[in-house]
């Protein structure tokens, strides 16, 4: 059975199972369903090596974890300041609060 044979058949690949993974419902809409995803000029999808020797995990976290919420914060507290927003930051155990006000 050839290469091309094999893809033809159901199987999961580690993309795919990234996207089950991340989203569910991106998983269902992308390879379920094979609907086509729209191309947004400030729509970003990290990608980086898993090399635990170097000791990537404990400075960006988990899944990249820490390093996904530190840009969350840093685009939200943007744009609630361009909205002109007052904005707290707590520190929680889960992470970070952010409690924006008018």
């Amino acid at each position: 059975m050839s290469l091309h044979d094999l893809r033809q058949k159901p199987h999961l690949s580690a993309s795919s199972i990234g996207d089950y993974i991340d989203c569910g419902m991106l998983y269902k809409f992308g390879r379920v369903d094979r609907l086509l995803r729209e191309f947004v000029a400030d729509h970003y999808i990290l990608l980086w090596d898993y090399y635990s020797e170097g000791g990537l995990v404990q400075k960006i976290g988990s899944n990249a974890g820490i390093l996904k919420q530190a840009y969350t914060v840093a685009r939200v507290r943007k744009e609630a300041r361009q909205k002109g927003y007052r904005i707290r930051e707590k520190k929680i155990d889960q992470g970070v609060r952010l409690v924006l006000t008018v």
